[in-house]
């Protein structure tokens, strides 16, 4: 069967986090501040104009500032899943290793010099795909998943491992 030997770095965390990504109460709070800043924005440089000048003002702003929002808001996503990314590598240094991953008939299996770990083909909750990465999430670490970057995988370590998922039924998430 198929394996191929990997090392991690941050694009590949940056690439799983954007895969993986669900909005979160931190992404709801990040639209919430932006959307806030813009009002006050526009209050602010309505308000404290003239008042010959505030329909000038008023235009003004009510053109700069949806494209501001937009702007800063796409900034911010960039920024916090880089720094995701820079983080993941960083916290855990098991993820400096190189790894061994194997499709096996029973599972997938990973190898490093810190050990041995199989997930069986019917342990798997879900599965994402990109261009990029896949991730598979194991039933039995729901919150952690499996991360395999496709820059380093063999297209017959791909194709082995696309047929075991499919016929153990594992969705795609």
């Amino acid at each position: 069967m198929p394996s191929v030997t990997l090392s991690y770095k941050t694009q590949d965390f940056i690439e799983a986090q954007k895969l993986s990504t669900r909005q979160s109460w931190r992404d709801k709070k990040r639209w919430a501040l932006l959307a806030l800043g813009s009002v006050a924005a526009v209050a602010l440089l309505t308000f404290t104009t003239e008042p010959p000048q505030r329909g000038e003002m008023l235009k003004i702003a009510s053109l700069l500032m949806p494209s501001a929002l937009i702007g800063g808001l796409w900034l911010s996503q960039r920024v916090s899943i880089a720094l995701h990314g820079r983080r993941a590598l960083t916290a855990s240094p098991a993820l400096r290793s190189e790894f061994t991953y194997e499709v096996q008939p029973e599972g997938l299996i990973q190898r490093s010099q810190h050990g041995e770990a199989i997930v069986k083909w019917t342990e798997v909750q879900a599965v994402s795909e990109d261009r990029k990465s896949w991730l598979i999430y194991p039933a039995f670490l729901p919150a952690q998943s499996y991360l395999l970057p496709k820059r380093c995988l063999t297209a017959d370590f791909q194709e082995a491992l696309k047929a075991q998922l499919m016929a153990a039924g594992a969705p795609r998430k």
